[in-house]
């Protein structure tokens, strides 16, 4: 179960990073759209180095440090299928469009599964379309508690008009994020909320 979720809003966009603990004292990186130097004091303060790096969908501002994070602490880079072009493209990363042009990077896992561990916790994946086409979110049932990127934010949704958005897909992610009342959802901007 994820025990602690701390943020740290970073970069032009004031875009979240999460870093997760989980009950065996396994850590992960939720995001990393650019440099947190506070979160980075923390895990040197407890000398923690993370396992993996999930990446809820391609956009720069989620995906911009990544890779900085894995040579820095060795974890695995993890993003959904889908969004396997998304970290070498500046046009679906969007790095190109607000002239923020990112270095090409491979990640280590294309999820394609519905759930991943950390540690001794299973963390549901669940596809959620619509700001991106391989759009997915990160779920602890047992802590109810959902890492929605920019799919759900605490009083709105992603836009839609980027490429591979599709405003029917949003729709249908939104319904099925609806359905989990009462778990507190972590956005990749702005504040928790519960759904």
């Amino acid at each position: 179960m994820v025990t602690e979720i701390l943020t740290f809003p970073v970069g032009v966009m004031s875009s979240n990073t999460h870093l997760i603990k989980e009950s065996s004292g396994k850590y992960a990186i939720i995001d990393a759209g650019d440099r947190s130097t506070k979160l980075e004091e923390y895990l040197a303060k407890l000398e923690i180095k993370p396992s993996l790096l999930l990446l809820t969908h391609g956009h720069f501002d989620h995906i911009a440090y990544a890779d900085e994070y894995r040579k820095k602490y060795g974890c695995k880079i993890m993003i959904h299928e889908k969004e396997k072009d998304f970290t070498a493209d500046g046009s679906l990363n969007l790095s190109s469009f607000f002239g923020r042009e990112i270095p090409a990077f491979d990640v280590d896992v294309l999820i394609n599964t519905d759930f991943i561990m950390l540690g001794e916790t299973k963390i549901d994946v669940i596809a959620t379309p619509g700001h991106t086409v391989g759009g997915c979110c990160y779920i602890d049932h047992e802590a109810k508690v959902i890492f929605t990127g920019d799919t759900m934010f605490s009083q709105s949704y992603g836009r839609t008009d980027f490429p591979t958005g599709n405003f029917s897909d949003m729709a249908k992610s939104l319904k099925l994020l609806g359905e989990f009342k009462g778990y507190i959802i972590y956005p990749g901007h702005g504040e928790s909320a519960i759904i």
